[in-house]
């Protein structure tokens, strides 16, 4: 009976870490795809970022790393030979935000 009881346990543990892990990577594959400035209403292509999979890349050559928690999210790059967090925002339904040294940016997806 207890080695029963072991079991189960160990299995409803192995899917609750699957679980976990599916949604980290749905909640990064959802906010995949470029991200143009917006501003006035209008695209500014010259301006961008590139979310893939946990990886950005911006219109300058900069990459880093992001994270995605809810619809808040982290960028991280290097600096000084340090990994430190570039800057906050959100990210939801297309649109990102982010701020950074003070100013806010909005970005979004252009809908074919």
């Amino acid at each position: 009976m207890k080695k029963r009881i072991f079991i189960i346990a160990l299995a409803l543990a192995a899917l609750l870490c699957l679980c976990f892990c599916l949604a980290a990577c749905g909640a990064n594959s959802a906010v995949n795809g470029t991200y143009y400035l917006y501003e006035s209403e209008q695209f500014e292509k010259s301006d961008w970022y590139e979310l893939k999979d946990g990886v950005w890349t911006d219109n300058d050559g900069y990459e880093g790393t992001y994270k995605v928690v809810g619809s808040k999210i982290s960028f991280y790059g290097e600096a000084n030979g340090e990994n430190v967090k570039w800057a906050t925002g959100t990210v939801k339904d297309g649109a990102l935000t982010m701020s950074s040294i003070g100013a806010t940016h909005t970005y979004r997806k252009e809908v074919a």
